[in-house]
């Protein structure tokens, strides 16, 4: 089982990444103001693809989302290369 963290960028991106090697495998970006604020989401299953999660409230449900994601991942038998 791999083991990934979350490593927050400048002020408004977070990361999660394989912590073995280093490679960035979700993210979580703010967008908008104050009153209007939402959160978008991306996953990298390899090195060329991206997929999007959706747009969350808050950077924690944002966050849920990618770990969820990873979580079906490890648990599927198909491998996604």
């Amino acid at each position: 089982m791999n083991i990934r963290q979350w490593k927050d960028g400048e002020t408004v991106a977070h990361f999660i990444y394989f912590d073995e090697y280093g490679r960035i495998v979700g993210e979580v970006n703010r967008a908008g103001h104050q009153m209007n604020t939402k959160h978008t989401t991306a996953v990298y299953p390899n090195t060329s693809d991206s997929i999007s999660l959706g747009m969350y409230i808050s950077s924690d449900t944002a966050k849920a989302a990618v770990e969820k994601f990873w979580l079906l991942q490890e648990r599927t038998l198909i491998e996604n290369e």
